[in-house]
């Protein structure tokens, strides 16, 4: 497989959304989203407020919620393609993800303690996802293993999510309502492999980040690694 750099002076582009319109839009520690142009020039799009994005979503209206990445603060903030802020849902602790779907927005909040490096142990699981949606703001799954990226499947019938100290990716079926159905655990790893991004293929395989290691890795469907 051959790698090529792509981007430049990026400060920890964590999340990445590729376009249709051939744009390339990742996460930016200087405040918000860097656009990659096609042609390699960039936009930094950012609001006045220092927001370690972490996670984020694009929105239908071409707005951004960010995950914020704070030392002792999170929350989900909304950021307008022209640089305008605003909080979306504000008082919960260090965020790590979002992700947005048929109007429903699922959040992923790694752990409960700060700083949060003391979460990163094995066996520990505060972690957890919110729910927003008409019916309001919940907590949809608790107990997890250092909740990191989550996202619907391509069908629309599970929200994948990895825990990265539990290591392990888990499933939860989607209910009707947006609540999520009992975890089932799709694949675990073993030493050196901590799960982070993921997203899917066209044969219903996971692709899979690992922090630490370097390395990517494929989960098929019926949990095998390769």
């Amino acid at each position: 497989m051959n790698v090529e750099p792509f981007g430049r002076d990026l400060e920890r582009p964590e999340c990445v959304h590729c376009t249709a319109q051939g744009d390339v839009f990742v996460s930016d520690w200087r405040g918000g989203v860097t656009r990659i142009r096609a042609d390699g020039t960039q936009q930094l799009i950012k609001g006045e407020r220092p927001i370690k994005t972490n996670g984020f979503a694009i929105l239908p209206d071409r707005s951004f919620l960010l995950a914020h990445l704070g030392e002792h603060e999170g929350g989900v903030w909304r950021l307008t393609y022209e640089g305008e802020l605003s909080p979306f849902l504000e008082d919960l602790p260090p965020t790590n993800f979002v992700h947005a779907w048929n109007e429903r927005v699922y959040i992923t909040v790694s752990t409960r303690l700060v700083p949060r490096t003391l979460a990163r142990k094995p066996g520990y699981a505060d972690g957890f996802i919110v729910c927003v949606d008409r019916r309001g703001t919940r907590v949809v799954a608790d107990g997890l293993g250092y909740t990191n990226e989550c996202k619907v499947d391509p069908a629309g019938n599970w929200l994948y999510v990895n825990e990265t100290f539990g290591k392990r990716m888990s499933r939860f079926a989607l209910l009707p309502n947006g609540d999520l159905g009992a975890r089932e655990t799709v694949a675990e790893f073993g030493a050196g492999t901590f799960p982070d991004g993921l997203d899917f293929d066209a044969e219903g395989g996971v692709w899979i980040t690992s922090v630490f290691s370097n390395r990517l890795i494929r989960v098929a469907r019926d949990g095998s690694d390769r």
